[in-house]
């Protein structure tokens, strides 16, 4: 908002540089965004003091502080910060000296609780505002439009209270102040038609919507050259309808901006009555009584608010006597009554929206006192040394532990394109967004792995043929008609498995390196082994795709990407990917300490010929259960297929470490093991022996 410093003083003896007033309502919350200055064109002793030398000031009022888009707003603020008299004008009661009236019906008390209307008659359209208030007006960038028109936006600027004006001429029948009709339509003053919905409050007469309240009047109804009598209004429209209607159709007006803040609901008589003030000054016509329809039982009501001295004392960190409080709160208008002697008993004024409870009183007395009278310590803590869950992993040694693998974090939206989401699941029904950022962000992700792919694409777009990146986040979904989400981790790999270096030999990265790094971020919670099962699944590529298990149920599913999704994504290289539940990651078991056995290793190696579709687990597992407590670990160390094996089959070697906890293994002993566990893949596998 623009304001004159010179029609500030009129109010208020500001004090003599504007240097002042800027450091006054900056330190005041009242950010001071720019000073213009106007310099005086002509001489000030042939001009009233309108056209003399003037700064203009720019202020950003935050949203609570509606009290403040006017000069009277901003005048009483500074006499509050100066300790000044506010010179509040008293205008005179317009006696009526004509008979006519309309019949006005307020059918939405709860939004309008008070309605004021006046008739004045025979004006003169072609009269012209002075310069003094024109000038006024161009310095809060106001454009002069008609002579009417331009006294109710002065009185605004004055007074904080937005006015319309209706051409008399053009209603038909009563003014009714409801709810807009579904579909009903109106012209706007700025030629704009608008479709209203039924949330809209508008002011109308039988014909259909006038106005919509508080935002901008009607082209029909509006005053122009040809109008002789008007009707003014002047209205309390609550900011709680008035909120957010403006940019629902794309408007912004300053009346609106008004009353989405808050307008003083005391005000609508004394605006009323300075506008027929001043329009029987410049245009002249003959005043008809006010009318005035107020519903008290939806009009805002302040309560009192209860103020302790030593939460003062704990917020501010500075001792504020009860009559200095007393003192400082009357400034502002509050009413305040000692209860004992280290509380009030606070009544905030009626202009005065943001303050509603304790802690906003005391916000109050500190702007006021002067934060500069704040004294600045060193607050006293006892720091603590934080408790550590020992059976809880951080999030973020997960991803610490992916990036040491080297692996990049994405953190993507959790809005996704529809057209993606039916492309991987084609299955699911999404989570729809009723008010989507954008038309390919209209659904909420049913897995993080889409969000990964459209960052794959993007860095691929850029000539990045190697990504390893991750994501942790929620993903979501429906069950039983209820919105659902889950923490999930997922990873994604394309390319080569090393960055490029003269030291390594190259490969691509593969299905087995993400099973790698799968089992490398289990084994931080040391819970039992995972296991992995082949499973068919839309989203992989055949025989290339497997569920990452625990404890038998499902926790996540790793593999290659289906080609025909890769073409239709237009990605490029094999994509191998995996995405699981985040929970099972963060669950740790306590590692049991265990003395290292004396006793000498004993290492056995076998290899076997078995089909294809026999899984190597399923082989580990099988030589793990026959060993019992001799086998401390058995790995894959070879497979092979091709010149001596029959087709349909593979060769898998098994490397065995067998330890005894408490004596020496003999080697008849093992020789006899290792027998039983070749005869026992025969029967199980159909295993051979490969020699």
């Amino acid at each position: 908002m623009k304001f004159s410093q010179q029609w500030i003083q009129e109010y208020v003896s500001v004090l003599s540089s504007t240097e002042q007033v800027v450091e006054l309502l900056t330190m005041a919350g009242l950010e001071v965004d720019s000073v213009e200055e106007v310099p005086g064109s002509i001489s000030p002793t042939s001009l009233t003091a309108a056209t003399q030398q003037d700064k203009i000031i720019e202020i950003d009022l935050t949203p609570n502080r509606g009290d403040c888009l006017s000069i009277r707003g901003l005048a009483r603020e500074l006499s509050v910060l100066t300790k000044q008299a506010f010179h509040a004008p008293s205008y005179p009661e317009i006696p009526a000296q004509g008979q006519d009236s309309v019949d006005i019906q307020v059918l939405a008390p709860e939004y309008c609780p008070r309605y004021v209307g006046r008739i004045i008659k025979n004006i003169k359209s072609n009269a012209q505002i002075p310069s003094w208030m024109q000038e006024r007006l161009s310095r809060c960038d106001i454009r002069s439009i008609h002579p009417v028109v331009d006294i109710l936006n002065y009185v605004m600027i004055e007074m904080g209270q937005p006015m319309h004006a209706f051409d008399l001429s053009k209603i038909e029948g009563a003014i009714s102040v409801r709810l807009a009709k579904a579909q009903e339509n109106i012209t706007l003053l700025d030629e704009q038609k608008i479709t209203l919905k039924d949330n809209t409050l508008v002011i109308a007469d039988n014909t259909g919507p006038l106005a919509i309240a508080g935002i901008m009047g009607g082209l029909s109804s509006g005053v122009s050259e040809d109008t002789q009598d008007i009707l003014l209004e002047s209205a309390l429209f609550l900011n709680s309808m008035q909120a957010g209607k403006a940019r629902q159709y794309g408007l912004q007006t300053d009346s609106s901006y008004r009353f989405e803040r808050g307008i003083d609901p005391t005000a609508q008589v004394n605006a009323i009555e300075r506008a027929t003030q001043l329009i029987l000054e410049i245009c002249g016509g003959i005043p008809c009584q006010i009318q005035e329809v107020t519903q008290a039982a939806f009009l805002p009501k302040k309560e009192v608010i209860s103020l302790r001295l030593p939460r003062i004392t704990k917020i501010l960190g500075i001792n504020i006597e009860q009559n200095l409080a007393i003192e400082l709160l009357s400034r502002i208008g509050c009413e305040c009554n000692a209860n004992g002697s280290d509380a009030l008993s606070v009544l905030p004024p009626q202009n005065r929206y943001d303050l509603n409870i304790e802690v906003d009183l005391i916000e109050e007395l500190a702007r006021i006192h002067g934060y500069q009278n704040i004294v600045t310590h060193l607050p006293i803590a006892a720091l603590s040394v934080p408790k550590q869950n020992e059976k809880r992993i951080p999030e973020q040694r997960i991803k610490h532990a992916l990036v040491d693998l080297g692996y990049l974090e994405a953190i993507n939206y959790s809005f996704i394109d529809s057209t993606w989401q039916k492309l991987l699941f084609p299955d699911r029904e999404p989570i729809a967004l009723l008010n989507p950022i954008s038309q390919d962000m209209d659904t909420m992700r049913l897995a993080l792995l889409p969000g990964l792919l459209k960052t794959l694409q993007y860095n691929q777009r850029r000539q990045q043929s190697r990504v390893m990146i991750f994501e942790l986040g929620n993903y979501y979904y429906q069950e039983k008609g209820q919105s659902q989400q889950r923490q999930a981790l997922a990873g994604l790999c394309v390319g080569m498995h090393y960055a490029d270096t003269w030291r390594k030999e190259q490969r691509p990265v593969d299905f087995f390196d993400l099973k790698g790094h799968i089992n490398a971020l289990w084994q931080l919670t040391a819970n039992t082994p995972l296991s992995f099962e082949a499973v068919d699944d839309l989203l992989n590529q055949k025989g290339k795709s497997a569920a990452i298990l625990y404890e038998g149920n499902r926790i996540g599913l790793v593999g290659k990407l289906n080609t025909h999704l890769q073409k239709q994504l237009d990605i490029e290289g094999d994509v191998y990917w995996f995405e699981c539940l985040l929970e099972p990651f963060l669950n740790k078991q306590i590692p049991k300490l265990l003395r290292p056995s004396k006793f000498p290793e004993i290492r056995r190696d076998i290899a076997v010929i078995v089909d294809n579709n026999v899984q190597s687990e399923a082989l580990t597992k099988f030589v793990g259960s026959m060993t019992d407590e001799l086998l401390q670990s058995v790995n894959i160390f070879d497979e092979y297929k091709g010149k001596g094996i029959a087709d349909g089959r593979k060769s898998i070697g098994l490397g065995l470490i067998l330890q005894h906890p408490s004596r020496t293994l003999v080697d008849d002993e093992v020789n006899t093991l290792m027998q039983s566990i070749i005869d026992g893949l025969k029967k199980e596998f159909a295993a051979e022996l490969r020699e």
